[in-house]
């Protein structure tokens, strides 16, 4: 085997403009307005062009256009989105008191403003996360509804609990529905969104299975499903069973107070086309897969589990369970650590047939490695591993678990590439790139991403480069990359 060595490519970095560069006076917007005859340049311009321009403006100030000449006059009310955020008003000596501006807005058109779009409305985000107007939110939720509003998106922060419109969960125009709001979601009895593909939800409380359970089968056609640091109180058992979704993000890392609390709720979710699947947080809640069929990409990141029970490692090593068909996966440390610690850690375990690509969210030690080569072991057709976060010093390459003459059948016949990141040039990392050179037949590239310390140390790489051109065992060659 040759090995040809390939230095990456030199990143250049650009200076970021100085608002000097980007910025004009207004004698100079004025100039350039203008052109050479007088005429101005804006506004002669379609009034189509101009509506497309004052959709990338928040809507208030796109309304405050109206003043500028009796043609700018109702411009706005022709847009089909709009964007309210509370925290563009936010008074700079004290932020918790509004600017003038933002009453004189929310009393002077506030209450019309949805009413007097002239079309359909197609999106309607508002943010309301430090002055919260219950009423303001409720009319102008429910004129975007008539309006058959297709995208709804709410960040509310509410000091008191918040109903939000039935007519919001039987809408017939929603194709995406978001919701960030602090509060329990108090669910209508009738529950119907039949265009719906995309529902994410933050921070909201479910306070009852039926009415849970409705809301998740009343989307017939629901593509993509987001729940992020939800709670959900007095539910023992939750099912969620939705034939056309192909994503599923679920987040239960808190933002405020313990990750190690342990809940008794079970989430059992049914998805036979589902495609990706990311799980961030310290499985709070027993989360079941069943008929997973279709998954290709899983991200599985748990946080340490040296300060949690074996009951977090039964729960982490039964989610692993249902990826037996993914093709690419990312895991982190205590996803790995899951499997070691679970009693009976190998019967929790599939063959991962389909894997192809695996990439490890941590530092391969002493206390992982073990686990990590269970895995390789029943992943027998793995052509790519990413190790993101390198490799760490207390492990002993010497040790029997790293002898790659005991390697599993993944090394030997289908490892293509290799990425190492946070690559330093110690004794345990050169070690591991020799073994594998030497045991893996058909690997095709190794990608050394070095540490800033290594870059800058020529010497210590043309180093490393002759302890590696010593491996030659065949005609083959592998390219290794410094990046």
């Amino acid at each position: 085997m040759a090995v040809e060595f390939v230095h990456g490519p030199n990143f250049c970095f650009s200076s970021t403009p100085s608002r000097r560069d980007i910025l004009m006076n207004n004698s100079q917007v004025k100039r350039q307005r203008l052109n050479h005859d007088g005429t101005d340049r804006i506004n002669s311009l379609p009034d189509g062009v101009l509506i497309h321009m004052l959709s990338f403006l928040p809507t208030a100030d796109a309304v405050r256009t109206c003043i500028l000449s009796k043609r700018w006059e109702f411009l706005w009310t022709y847009l089909r989105n709009i964007n309210f955020d509370d925290r563009l008003y936010l008074g700079e000596v004290n932020m918790w008191n509004p600017q003038p501006g933002l009453t004189r807005f929310l009393d002077g058109i506030g209450d019309e403003l949805v009413s007097q779009f002239m079309f359909d409305m197609k999106k309607l985000r508002l943010s309301f996360r430090v002055f919260f107007d219950a009423i303001r939110v409720h009319n102008w939720l429910v004129s975007a509804i008539l309006r058959k509003v297709l995208e709804v998106d709410l960040c509310l922060f509410v000091g008191e609990p918040f109903i939000l419109p039935r007519m919001v969960f039987v809408s017939t125009s929603l194709t995406v529905l978001k919701i960030e709001m602090n509060s329990v979601l108090q669910l209508p009895r009738d529950i119907s969104l039949p265009c719906l593909k995309t529902l994410c939800l933050s921070l909201v409380t479910f306070s009852g299975t039926k009415l849970t359970q409705k809301l998740f089968s009343s989307c017939p056609v629901l593509e993509d499903l987001a729940l992020v640091d939800c709670e959900w109180l007095f539910i023992r058992s939750v099912t969620i069973s939705i034939p056309t979704l192909k994503t599923l993000k679920m987040d239960e890392l808190p933002c405020f107070g313990s990750t190690d609390s342990i809940n008794d709720c079970q989430i059992k979710i049914y998805g036979e086309n589902l495609v990706s699947l990311k799980y961030n947080g310290s499985l709070s809640n027993d989360i079941f897969l069943y008929n997973i069929s279709s998954l290709v990409v899983a991200y599985i990141d748990i946080p340490n589990l040296y300060k949690m029970d074996r009951e977090i490692a039964r729960r982490g090593a039964k989610l692993l369970r249902g990826l037996g068909n993914a093709q690419y996966v990312r895991m982190s440390n205590g996803a790995i650590e899951s499997v070691f610690l679970a009693e009976n850690f190998l019967d929790h375990l599939p063959i991962f047939r389909k894997l192809v690509h695996l990439k490890l969210n941590m530092v391969i030690g002493a206390c992982t490695i073990g686990a990590l080569m269970d895995l390789f072991q029943r992943s027998p057709n793995l052509e790519s591993i990413v190790f993101s976060k390198g490799i760490d010093d207390d492990l002993d390459i010497r040790d029997n678990v790293w002898k790659l003459k005991y390697a599993p059948e993944c090394l030997f016949s289908h490892l293509k590439t290799i990425d190492l990141h946070w690559f330093r040039g110690i004794k345990t990392e050169i070690n591991l790139l020799k073994l594998v050179l030497k045991f893996a037949p058909v690997l095709e590239r190794i990608n050394i991403h070095c540490s800033k310390i290594l870059l800058q140390d020529m010497n210590k790489r043309n180093e490393i480069f002759k302890q590696l051109l010593m491996l030659e065992d065949g005609p083959r060659v592998c390219t290794i990359v410094f990046l």
